[in-house]
Parts: structure tokens; sequence; C-alpha cells
């Protein structure tokens, strides 16, 4: 893998509740990005047919949604950064636009990687078209 497509760097952010500086790891993301919204792209576009890359087992994953993301198995980066951004289920993400997240304070691609990875690990990927 080359050192031009992932880079960890450290945001330093100052927390608006408490005064205190964080130190909270960003995760930039150059080409391989494209990749990771290829997987969110209905088959019909590429294909012609009908079809997501999650089948219909998908559904029985849908309670995941409105759990609570501190109980979800996640990092807890990922829960911090949810809590900073007043996310608090995943359902909460998904209503909002990834332009409009990426504009978020407490936001990385990291971050959001994490979330896309999560959904796809759970056959809910397609939520995101």
């Amino acid at each position: 893998m080359s050192n031009s497509y992932f880079t960890v760097l450290e945001n330093r952010k100052t927390s608006k509740d408490t005064g205190k500086n964080r130190w909270l790891p960003t995760l930039c993301v150059g080409a391989c990005l494209s990749c990771v919204w290829a997987f969110a792209v209905p088959l019909k576009q590429i294909s012609g047919q009908p079809t997501f890359f999650m089948d219909s087992s998908s559904q029985s994953n849908y309670f995941l949604l409105n759990l609570p993301i501190a109980e979800l198995p996640l990092s807890e980066n990922f829960k911090l950064r949810s809590k900073l951004m007043g996310f608090f289920t995943l359902q909460d993400i998904i209503r909002v636009k990834q332009k409009k997240l990426s504009t978020l304070d407490d936001y990385s691609e990291h971050w959001y990687l994490e979330f896309v990875d999560f959904l796809y690990r759970k056959e809910l990927l397609n939520l995101l078209g």
C-alpha cells in the first residue's frame, strides 16, 4: 500500500464544553475513498439490474440502526467523535448527507470509513445510496 494514499495525522481540537485540548487521530485518504463509495453504488447503475450489493438478509440487522452507538462494537474513537458531533444512533448519521457530515467540526475520514465498514459488515451499506 502506498503511503501517498493513507496518512495518519494528529488532529488537535479544543473542547467546547471544557476548553481542554484533545488529540484525535485523523486518517487522510486519497484516491482510495472513491473505492469505498463504489460499494455504496446500486448495482443497477453498473449492471442495469435493480439490485444492491446487499440482499434481503440485511433486514435482520436493521435493529442496529436505532441502538445507541455506545453499545455497538465500534472503536472508542468512533463513539467519541459521534457523540461530539451529536450522533447517538447510526440512523442519526445515515440521515445526514456525506457532504454535510464532512463539514462538522469533529468529522474525520477515518471515522467515516469505520462507519461505512460497519454498515458493510452488517449488510446495511445499501442504506447510504
